[in-house]
């Protein structure tokens, strides 16, 4: 428990909500486990996962302030750890994205073992099942239909300092059990999240304002909800966890410096976006990997897919992250309105920049299910840039100034070279031999096959010549450049701005300083 203060992650969420690690005091909550028995020796939750007030992920018809959810079934400990799960905004809970791939409960020992809380202890397990098991165990039958319609609390008053919230218990008349067995249905996740049965987005919209307006900053909560398994039940919500979001705490020093509106010209950024996702600086880019709008057209877009796919993956194999910029949508089925790239050929990126097409059409962002789960998952930036009007102070791609960039020149020899050498003897790797195996052993081999290649090379010690992959193919579309210092990359998750700034235009220098003065100009005309 004492341990547990001084991990790294532990450290930085102390140092980002300005606490001070030695004022800490250790304290020790025990708490009842959210949950219930499903099935004989199988315990949790119908349902759990993590709420925020603050949706960096916004989709086109919702808004940051909406807020966002992730669950699963089961326990929400995999949804906290970045595990899979179905994610939607509350803004908007008929479209989700992601599904859980496997979920958590707890084993509860036989009845021989209960009396003793060592035999429980030593008994209880925490096992994970792939998620077709759930409706074997029942942890997603309900009974279907309307809840009761009395309701156990009530929001009672509230007072004139903000808002002060008390609850009651009300009372109601003991409903007697019905001795037949109710008969149950099985729920699905998304009907969860579209409220089918529970009025779930109001009830995670009503607690995450509530915390926001007790701690004064946006919050983030984990939840648990068991599903009634009798008519006379109500579906239960249980509020686990409810912090402050450290990025977004009104006083942080970081936090201000990311907190911004004004957009600079071409002349300090090359890109500014009035459409950004995600929140804070993304470092350590160098590379940048760009299409030229002249250089696209219907008839080029598969094969400048083709040769960012060639680019990204010998970025991949050295470990660098990109920008990726380019006009219309990326990964469209639809080659007019942009480029047809799969996952796999842009995975390595980090920024990811979509301008208009050159005809000036008007592209929606590349917002599909699969291509925003991605995004979003893997905390990636993404900015949508209109900048068909192309004035002054508007949003803009400075291409002339990529242009002007140093372009990585192409390998001419081989990408990829093996990292390990194999070491042979010859007399254990003739054509066919199993490299590997002791030749004292009478078990069948299970080790690869020898290539002829190698039969008959160097005695034991002497490596094997590397292995020789061909040279890629030179870029005809698509530019891929390189500047010496790393690019400033910032994204303001609540007012969607996103901004590239070009080296030596710091982002403190040429924005956070003008977006303050500003502030603080129109407060003093508003005065």
């Amino acid at each position: 428990v004492y341990a547990s203060v001084f991990p790294l992650e532990a450290r930085r969420y102390a140092e980002a909500s300005r606490l001070q690690v030695t004022d800490e005091k250790m304290a020790v909550i025990i708490q009842e486990i959210a949950g219930r028995e499903h099935a004989p020796g199988v315990f949790g939750p119908s349902l759990a996962g993590v709420a925020n007030a603050i949706d960096f992920y916004p989709r086109p018809n919702t808004t940051t302030d909406d807020g966002c959810a992730s669950m699963t079934v089961g326990f929400g400990a995999s949804v906290v750890d970045g595990h899979s799960a179905v994610n939607w905004s509350l803004g908007d809970p008929t479209v989700t994205t992601g599904k859980p791939s496997d979920f958590m409960v707890l084993h509860l020992p036989s009845e021989a073992g209960v009396s003793a809380m060592g035999s429980i202890l030593a008994d209880t397990t925490l096992a994970k099942y792939p998620v077709e098991k759930a409706h074997e165990m029942g942890l997603l039958k309900t009974v279907p239909g309307a809840a009761p319609v009395h309701p156990l609390v009530e929001l009672q008053t509230r007072d004139a300092h903000g808002q002060k919230v008390v609850f009651t218990r009300r009372t109601h008349p003991a409903t007697k059990p019905d001795p037949s067995p109710p008969a149950l249905s099985e729920l699905g996740i998304e009907q969860a999240v579209r409220g089918d049965a529970l009025p779930l987005n109001q009830a995670l919209s009503f607690f995450l304002q509530l915390g926001s307006t007790a701690l004064a900053c946006p919050v983030e909560l984990e939840f648990a909800v068991n599903l009634r398994k009798q008519p006379h039940e109500n579906h239960e919500l249980s509020i686990l966890q409810i912090r402050p979001m450290p990025q977004l705490i009104s006083d942080s020093k970081s936090t201000k410096a990311l907190r911004f509106t004004y957009l600079p010209s071409t002349q300090q950024a090359a890109v500014t976006s009035r459409a950004a996702l995600g929140h804070g600086r993304f470092t350590g880019i160098t590379d940048i990997v760009y299409v030229p709008p002249d250089a696209f057209s219907a008839e080029t877009s598969e094969q400048i897919a083709a040769e960012i796919g060639q680019i990204n993956s010998a970025l991949r194999r050295s470990g660098k992250k990109y920008l990726l910029v380019g006009p219309g949508r990326w990964g469209t089925a639809d080659k007019s309105r942009g480029i047809p790239v799969s996952w796999s050929q842009i995975d390595s990126s980090q920024m990811i920049v979509e301008s208009s097409l050159p005809s000036h059409q008007a592209v929606p962002p590349s917002q599909g299910a699969h291509f925003f789960q991605n995004i979003m998952s893997f905390g990636l930036g993404y900015m949508t840039v209109d900048d068909r009007k192309g004035s002054e102070g508007e949003e803009a791609v400075d291409y002339a100034w990529l242009d002007t960039l140093d372009k990585v020149r192409a390998a001419t020899g081989p990408p990829l070279a093996i990292a390990a050498l194999v070491r042979v003897r010859a007399h254990h790797c003739e054509p066919g031999a199993h490299v590997g195996r002791n030749p004292r052993s009478r078990s069948p081999p299970s080790s690869p096959r020898c290539p002829p290649a190698l039969a008959g090379l160097a005695s034991w010690g002497s490596p094997v010549p590397t292995h020789q992959v061909p040279s890629d193919k030179p870029l005809k579309y698509v530019k891929h450049v390189r500047v010496e210092e790393e690019l400033e990359v910032v994204c303001d998750g609540l007012s969607r701005r996103g901004v590239i700034m070009k080296p030596g235009k710091d982002f403190d220098t040429y924005i956070a300083q003008i977006d303050a003065m500003m502030a603080i100009t129109a407060e003093s005309g508003s005065l």
